[in-house]
Formats: structure tokens, sequence, C-alpha cells
């Protein structure tokens, strides 16, 4: 089981981009200082498609885990997302 830390993090990124590119988000380029005590990494996630003319974005800490941990983070942003959209 992979966990994602703090010296791995760069690979943590690599998938969740890949994890929410067919959900319509993309990860925006964020530079985070990323230390031994961090409890995650700080990120910018972007709709690719707008509704109503509207895109959104969010800046969140996405905390370390598992994949399965990091999927669940990820899956209740974008859902935060779609309803701030659709409004």
């Amino acid at each position: 089981m992979e966990i994602f830390n703090h010296e791995n993090y760069e690979d943590m990124l690599a998938f969740v981009q890949s994890y929410i590119q067919d959900k319509e988000f993309t990860v925006l380029d964020n530079q985070t200082f990323i230390h031994p005590e961090s409890l995650g990494v700080e990120i910018r996630i972007l709709s690719t498609s707008e509704t109503n003319n509207v895109a959104v974005a969010s800046v969140f800490v996405l905390h370390f885990g598992t994949r399965e941990d990091i999927e669940g983070q990820i899956d209740m942003k974008i859902e935060e997302l779609k309803r701030l959209r659709a409004t």
C-alpha cells in the first residue's frame, strides 16, 4: 500500500492530476514548501468545463495518506465545487 508523504508528494500530485482529469478538473501549478512536519500540500484545482460561463477553482490543503485517502479528499472537494458551479 503506497502512502504519500513529504518525501513523495510529487508522486501524490501526479496521481491527483491523473485522477481528476476525467472528472473535468485540473491541478494548477503551485509551489509549496514541503518539510518533514508537513501534514499535506496546498494545491489549487480548477474546473475545465464551464456551466453558465462560470469555472470554479479551489485552494486547499490535501493531507498526506494512502491513495484511498487522497481519492476521498479529492472526491469531496470536487462535489463541493460542482455544487458551486451549478448555482
